[in-house]
């Protein structure tokens, strides 16, 4: 699989202990996390956002644990001048770059998201095929309550993905509400696991994570593709996050 790139920064803070999953921050680089279960492979494919790489297109969908109605979604892009990803096509769609800025390009694409996910779609650049991507359905997640601990049951629509998916927990000792935490060493844990639509967390995921520290809970998956075109080649990923913000109670 591929890498995560830095230029997003979804963040939703409560202001109390929350009984349920707040969205969670998902700006993180995977090369910082703690796994035992990880492929070379999918660090390189999540790791994707956190590299500059010279013709890049993602295609992204977040969404809050429990809440599958929050969801948000976009393209983006890079490249920089010896490489123009113009006239973009993606299912026949046309997704302009933004005039302000012709190195880069983001664009809501909410009404071409169901040709997307769950199916092949066609990329196009200049009119000229280049090649499809197959992506897995937009994954929903939820867990029974918004404190979590070893044997919390994550679920999921689970999709049956061969590359399975990667569930992961983060605590930033920066976000507590509880000013005696802060002091704490920040702890990064993620792995890959069956794309079943289930997952028990273990305690080895809350190892070195404070009693009633909040953490980020999420799980996500995706698909990518390396695309041969006239000025070079173009990296593109399509991919799905859900994520929320509970406390760890063991």
């Amino acid at each position: 699989m591929v890498t995560i790139l830095s230029f997003i920064l979804v963040l939703f803070s409560c202001k109390t202990v929350p009984s349920s999953p707040k969205a969670g921050n998902e700006n993180f680089n995977f090369n910082t996390y703690k796994s035992l279960t990880l492929s070379q492979e999918e660090i390189d494919f999540y790791n994707f956002y956190s590299e500059a790489f010279n013709g890049q297109v993602l295609i992204k969908v977040t969404n809050m644990l429990n809440s599958p109605e929050t969801s948000s979604t976009h393209i983006s892009g890079y490249h920089d001048n010896s490489l123009a990803l113009s006239n973009l096509l993606i299912n026949s769609n046309t997704i302009p770059e933004d005039v302000g800025n012709q190195n880069s390009f983001i664009f809501d694409f909410s009404r071409v998201i169901s040709g997307i996910y769950g199916a092949k779609s066609t990329i196009n650049f200049g009119g000229v095929y280049v090649g499809e991507i197959e992506s897995p359905s937009i994954i929903e997640a939820s867990v029974s309550s918004g404190n979590i601990k070893e044997g919390t049951v994550l679920t999921w629509n689970a999709d049956e993905y061969a590359r399975g998916v990667i569930v992961y927990i983060d605590f930033n000792p920066n976000m507590q509400f509880n000013v005696d935490l802060r002091s704490h060493d920040p702890v990064s844990f993620l792995l890959q696991t069956t794309d079943d639509g289930e997952f028990v967390l273990t305690n080895e995921m809350f190892e070195d994570i404070p009693h009633d520290a909040q953490v980020s809970l999420g799980v996500m998956r995706g698909n990518y593709k390396m695309l041969t075109i006239s000025s070079g080649n173009c990296r593109v990923l399509v991919m799905s996050c859900t994520s929320g913000t509970c406390v760890f109670k063991p």
